[in-house]
């Protein structure tokens, strides 16, 4: 693999479910597609990005196989979708305006990383006020440093980022009362845990997020106020709910497979 992107590296479903006669790799560095008759593309931030949409374009193209998205989503800075898209058998998108739409080739499909079982292993408490997890390289990265400075008046504050290990990220989430983050993977999963959380708009990522209430949209001159908070909700129904419509998706591909 090519990233260190802790939420890309586990976004792929054969880590949660069992594919038969399956193998995977990196879309920018996978050719070998004579071999298989279904190909899976999934998940993370692959659609409306350049260094991806290239190798989306390409298997789009791809004949006599069928092309299957798994919980992929918009990641630029515009709501429309490239051409290819159409051109994909079936498609399941991250994205919330699909929570509606009623069709058989388009159906929304949350990341696949809710189904982690990290999330049923881990303790929620309110041990640190806030967390804050982001980008770990170029200018998010020193703008999210200058927020926690502008917000210095907050003493009790952890600090994660994207490329830390998805158990160090989800244990230290579980432990704060509110997550402070620039990236749609630490916005997710403080969600999927009931987590009061304040994004940092970047691009159309976190904005097709399915929000639950918890969350609000934050800039990096927003200086934070703690007092009067609600309190977190425990309640995990949005981890159940993403768990079960990817269940659902599942077995769509099954039914593909055994035909």
């Amino acid at each position: 693999t090519q990233t260190e992107n802790t939420g890309d590296l586990n976004s792929s479903p054969l880590l949660y479910y069992d594919i038969p006669k399956s193998n995977h790799g990196d879309i920018r560095l996978f050719d070998d597609y004579d071999n298989y008759d279904i190909i899976v593309v999934g998940g993370g931030g692959l659609i409306d990005i350049e260094y991806f949409d290239k190798y989306m374009d390409k298997i789009s193209k791809l004949e006599n196989k069928t092309k299957v998205i798994w919980g992929a989503g918009l990641n630029g800075y515009r709501y429309t979708y490239p051409e290819y898209i159409a051109d994909y058998d079936l498609v399941g998108l991250r994205d919330s305006i699909f929570k509606n739409l009623k069709t058989n080739r388009f159906i929304y499909t949350p990341c696949v990383s809710c189904k982690s079982k990290l999330f049923d292993d881990v303790l929620l408490t309110e041990d640190i006020d806030v967390l804050y997890h982001y980008h770990h390289f170029n200018d998010m990265s020193e703008r999210m440093d200058n927020l926690i400075r502008l917000n210095n008046h907050i003493k009790n504050f952890g600090v994660s980022k994207n490329s830390d290990p998805m158990d160090e990220i989800i244990a230290k989430i579980a432990k704060a009362k509110v997550i402070v983050t620039n990236t749609y993977h630490g916005t997710y999963w403080a969600s999927l845990l009931g987590k009061k959380v304040y994004t940092v708009e970047t691009t159309t990522k976190t904005k097709l997020l399915d929000l639950p209430l918890n969350i609000e949209f934050i800039t990096y001159e927003t200086k934070l106020n703690l007092n009067n908070q609600p309190n977190n909700t425990k309640n995990l129904t949005y981890l159940k709910e993403c768990r079960d419509l990817n269940d659902i998706f599942y077995n769509k591909i099954i039914r593909i497979i055994n035909k």
